[in-house]
């Protein structure tokens, strides 16, 4: 979930410094938001953040299908 609220927030700052024609949509993710707020913000720490959810969200899978298929 966390993961999903920084998604929409990083789409509302990249909307807001691009034309309306250019705008990204809210649904759906792909890598080339993450290129267009690196180049549009280089210097944030979003990035990171949403990196660390989505080691947190595979390790947590791995975890999960770990314990359901050792007992």
């Amino acid at each position: 979930m966390i993961l999903n609220m920084l998604a929409l927030v990083m789409i509302g700052k990249i909307n807001q410094k691009l034309p309306e024609d250019q705008r990204v949509g809210y649904f759906g993710w792909s890598s080339r938001i993450k290129k267009q707020y690196r180049a549009l913000y280089p210097e944030s720490r979003w990035l990171l953040a949403v990196r660390t959810c989505e080691i947190l969200m595979f390790a947590s899978f791995a975890l999960l299908v770990w314990i359901i298929f050792k007992g």
